[in-house]
């Protein structure tokens, strides 16, 4: 199961990173007509123009009728989604001539390219439709995602990759039950408004003060915001998130915890805190999650009077107040010698890499390397942690005070080959230690009442 934390960055680059201008804006987006799924009920008919590796290049789903059909939403800037290919290949090769696939993609050239480089990789060239609209009209709530109808044109599922095997693909076309046909995100829910209000996401409360925290359903799409801001008030809220994160979002810094492009407006304090809570407890069973079994994911909604100020701190003394009702844990910012990377750099590379000039650009490629023009080094780092954001944290210790020139080309899933490909130019990945803040999580102390007699 795919890391929810990562679900609302990759939903947006499928609107930002389009290379099609109608698609960049939120408005655009709003205008298209979702095409709405039960499962059980027929699947809304449209038309697929953009097929390729098929028999030809247009259809509606109507024109399935008769024969079982897998729609699979796919999306080159999630490595598990790029591997998904692979698996769809080996479902048509297996039971293709009971069922058809086809691969539904925004129209990209970085979507086109990473199915070129890794259908190449895998051998397999399943039928793929690049159409950013149709991507965008058909909801999920991550890539690889999977709607499977039947002959009828009936929804008999939708799924992720956990589930999607021949397995209980061959279950299910022979009227036997899978695992799970329980579809995600049928609830609207408006990042932007309260949970739990004039029915978003719940039934309505009133309120003039209020904090929330609810355990996470897979009806509700993951996502809101990554730290507390008091400029984002005066609602904030998270929702599928671990508790671990949330601890983070209470007690590290008030900046965003992402490392940042050099050219960002939003400040970062990426470095300076280890990323994840240190655990010092008897049980921390809490604190281990499973999306797919609705395990330790949380819904955490604050809102504060719309006539009152919060500041920044202000907010996550609240929420570290919620944290220590809801939970009980002591917590501590200490400061402890934690592994790194450092990224360092040759002579020559300090040399070699020096900007020839030109605007500040980055080319994000995604699962197949990055580009960079006059940048920053820690550019460099903000493109390798984006792929790997669970890994250590990178540090810069190149020793190169001016701005660069980099082009990588590298499957980036693959640590080996990225940093076999960082030292054909000069630069490499050290095993070190640093010092960070770091947040420790205790048992809670047992509480007592000084003032009671025995």
């Amino acid at each position: 199961m795919k890391q929810l934390i990562t679900f609302w960055y990759f939903f947006l680059t499928s609107i930002v990173l389009s290379p099609m201008a109608k698609a960049q804006t939120w408005e655009y987006y709003l205008t298209l007509d979702t095409l709405k799924t039960e499962i059980g009920k027929p699947f809304p008919d449209f038309e697929m123009k953009k097929i390729e590796n098929y028999k030809r290049n247009k259809a509606k789903l109507s024109d399935f009728k008769g024969k079982w059909l897998v729609l699979h939403k796919w999306s080159a800037t999630c490595a598990t989604s790029v591997k998904s290919l692979a698996t769809s290949g080996t479902v048509l090769k297996k039971l293709g001539d009971r069922l058809e696939l086809i691969m539904l993609a925004s129209d990209r050239d970085l979507d086109r390219k990473t199915y070129k480089m890794f259908s190449d990789e895998y051998k397999t060239k399943p039928p793929v439709n690049f159409d950013t609209d149709v991507s965008l009209m058909l909801h999920s709530p991550w890539a690889p995602y999977y709607f499977i109808v039947d002959p009828e044109g009936i929804l008999r599922a939708a799924i992720d990759d956990d589930l999607f095997t021949v397995e209980n693909l061959e279950k299910l076309m022979d009227g036997r039950d899978v695992p799970v046909t329980r579809q995600y995100s049928t609830m609207d829910i408006d990042f932007k408004k309260p949970l739990l209000t004039n029915g978003n996401g719940g039934d309505d409360t009133d309120f003039i003060f209020r904090s929330m925290l609810s355990k996470w359903r897979l009806e509700q799409p993951a996502g809101g915001l990554w730290f507390l801001n008091e400029r984002y008030g005066p609602t904030y809220q998270f929702v599928g998130f671990p508790l671990g994160k949330l601890y983070n979002i209470a007690y590290t810094d008030t900046l965003s915890p992402m490392s940042q492009l050099s050219n960002a407006p939003i400040k970062s304090s990426f470095g300076k805190y280890w990323q994840n809570p240190i655990l010092e407890m008897n049980d921390s069973s809490l604190f281990q999650w499973d999306a797919y079994k609705e395990k330790n994911l949380f819904c955490y909604s604050l809102t504060t009077p719309k006539d009152t100020h919060y500041s920044t701190l202000e907010l996550q003394q609240i929420m570290q107040r919620d944290l220590k009702n809801y939970f009980g844990y002591e917590v501590a910012v200490e400061e402890r010698i934690m592994p790194c990377f450092f990224l360092r750099a040759t002579d020559k590379a300090r040399k070699k890499l020096l900007t020839k000039g030109g605007r500040m650009f980055y080319e994000d490629r995604a699962s197949i390397g990055f580009r960079l023009q006059n940048a920053k080094v820690q550019d460099i780092i903000t493109a390798l942690w984006s792929r790997h954001q669970t890994d250590t944290l990178i540090m810069d210790d190149t020793g190169i005070e001016g701005n660069i020139d980099i082009d990588l080309v590298a499957n980036m899933m693959d640590w080996g080959e990225v940093e076999s490909q960082l030292k054909k130019i000069g630069l490499s990945l050290e095993k070190g230690e640093k010092m960070y803040k770091v947040i420790v999580i205790r048992d809670k102390k047992p509480v007592t009442n000084p003032a009671r007699t025995q």
